[in-house]
């Protein structure tokens, strides 16, 4: 039935081309691509440190504090244009409960802030899994992002924290007159 055959089986010349040409491709990827996956995967675990978090809490603090830093001053002159003292019951009742919206506040723009970048690692280690499975990757949040968003929250947080104290001065206010009005008016405490 036959002469001698070799068992093996020899690769042709087209072959042999395409082996070097992904023996080249290969030596690329690890000189150029691998290092960087590397600094990307190394970036992606960092934000899970605590110094990042610290960071995003910081800047929250930050942002609520400045919003509320003239709060002080609007409830004095709000005061003052109702004909409260700043020594007032009413006035310091305005002026606590602004602190404690501000504390409120840094609590809620901290942990979000937080609760965001814990968010941004999460979808980044969800990047390098879809890349290790050379699926699509998803878009992650920035830092700046982050800051404005606390930003703007810290600003209505303060907006707010000022409406409603200055809607409880003008309720004070008003009590305040209706009783001197009604002291003073003889008829109406003669029932007529």
């Amino acid at each position: 039935m036959g002469g001698s055959s070799d068992p093996e089986i020899k690769d042709t010349e087209a072959q042999k081309a395409l082996a070097d040409v992904a023996k080249e491709q290969w030596r690329i990827y690890n000189e150029s691509f691998i290092p960087a996956e590397n600094q990307w995967i190394a970036n992606v675990y960092s934000q899970n440190d605590a110094d990042r978090y610290n960071a995003v809490a910081g800047t929250g603090n930050l942002a609520v504090q400045s919003a509320f830093k003239q709060m002080p001053a609007q409830l004095a002159t709000g005061a003052a244009s109702r004909g409260m003292g700043v020594d007032s019951g009413a006035f310091a009742g305005g002026l606590n409960t602004s602190y404690t919206d501000m504390a409120s506040a840094i609590s809620a723009a901290v942990n979000s802030g937080q609760i965001a970048q814990q968010n941004k690692f999460m979808t980044g280690l969800g990047n390098v899994a879809a890349v290790g499975m050379g699926a699509q990757t998803q878009a992650t949040q920035s830092t700046g992002n982050l800051a404005n968003m606390q930003n703007q929250y810290a600003i209505n947080s303060a907006q707010n924290s000022a409406a409603n104290n200055m809607g409880q001065q003008n309720l004070a206010g008003t009590a305040i007159g209706m009783g001197a009005g009604y002291y003073m008016n003889p008829n109406a405490q003669n029932g007529g």
